[in-house]
């Protein structure tokens, strides 16, 4: 009697655990997801607002100004994103953000001189089609089930 109830519980441990690992590879796959869309949307809401800022930015000191704190702040959510944690899912997916990501932090690193954004060099940058490079892999991300 003593020994089916302990073997019961044993079982009944185990299912247990299994379950709450499976709950928690569930979450951290879903806190992923919600990190990797709004990083998304952050860069492509940028990539959106850059020709016009760039058009401003070179006749108003205010708007160069506004243009190199979004620069600064793409760079630190890259910093950001890139120390995240990927679920084993998603750990291909994870490193073609790395290497998106480092080059994009590399070009913003090129375009601004000594803290202020070089309009001419930002205008010469790639750094349109390395923003548009990262927001495709949404639908990579989507097709992983996240």
């Amino acid at each position: 009697m003593k020994k089916g109830l302990m073997v019961t519980l044993i079982f009944f441990m185990t299912t247990l655990l299994t379950g709450c690992n499976l709950f928690n590879e569930v979450n951290d796959s879903l806190d992923y997801a919600s990190e990797a869309t709004e990083y998304i949307h952050t860069l492509s809401e940028f990539n959106s607002d850059l020709p016009q800022l760039m058009e401003e930015a070179a006749n108003n000191p205010e708007v160069e100004q506004q243009l190199n704190e979004r620069l600064n702040n793409i760079e630190e959510q890259i910093n950001e994103f890139t120390q995240l944690e990927p679920p084993a899912v998603a750990e291909d997916l994870h490193q073609q953000f790395i290497k998106h990501s480092e080059n994009l932090n590399q070009t913003i690193q090129q375009v601004t001189e000594q803290g202020d954004v070089a309009i001419e060099q930002l205008q010469n940058s790639e750094i349109v089609d390395t923003i548009r490079d990262i927001t495709s892999l949404l639908n990579q991300l989507e097709n992983l089930g996240l």
